[in-house]
């Protein structure tokens, strides 16, 4: 998942095949994103603490 999210992330506005530069690694992204155990709502909730645990700290 990790490099999922960091091709994406290098490319945010990139297709995938062109993000991911190859067939395979394509591929590996979609089947990801097709996987049934993998929920929108898990992925966004631990994007969402690790934003919350940033912000806690930090001063304006």
């Amino acid at each position: 998942m990790r490099k999922t999210l960091l091709v994406l992330s290098e490319h945010p506005a990139e297709t995938v095949p062109k993000a991911s530069g190859n067939a395979s690694e394509s591929q590996s992204i979609y089947r990801f994103w097709s996987n049934k155990k993998v929920k929108q709502t898990d992925l966004l909730a631990s994007h969402r603490e690790a934003v919350v645990k940033r912000c806690v700290g930090r001063r304006e």
